[in-house]
């Protein structure tokens, strides 16, 4: 999951579309408010977290999001933000280094499986 707030928080929802295209892993992202009134609810050991720092109030929330996180056994990083267009390079290399691991092209968004090049095809989407 990649958390966030303010102008962070498409930084957040940008990051886990990376994930998702090009490491083919389920991910999500939580507003940090969001998160800490509700979605804590799903939130176990079993999940990894990045939670971007933000500015001013949003950083007191995002280390508040990391205190309860880490409570819960979540494997969290807080992440250092300086401007979107620099921020998601962070979440660019997770995505390659992702996907090197997993053995998958990152570049390719799963269409070089017929079922995913099928699905896109289905709906007029060919890249």
């Amino acid at each position: 999951m990649v958390v966030g707030a303010g102008r962070d928080w498409p930084t957040a929802q940008e990051a886990v579309l990376k994930i998702r295209e090009g490491a083919h892993l389920p991910a999500a992202a939580h507003h940090t408010e969001q998160l800490l009134h509700g979605h804590l609810a799903a939130v176990d050991e079993r999940v990894r977290a990045y939670v971007l720092e933000g500015e001013g109030r949003a950083a007191e929330r995002a280390r508040d999001a990391v205190r309860a996180l880490e409570i819960l056994g979540c494997e969290t990083t807080l992440v250092p933000t300086a401007h979107p267009v620099v921020d998601i390079v962070r979440f660019q290399l997770l995505t390659v280094d992702l996907a090197e691991r997993r053995g998958v092209d990152p570049d390719r968004i799963h269409r070089d499986d017929p079922r995913w090049a099928s699905a896109a095809a289905a709906h007029g989407s060919t890249g």
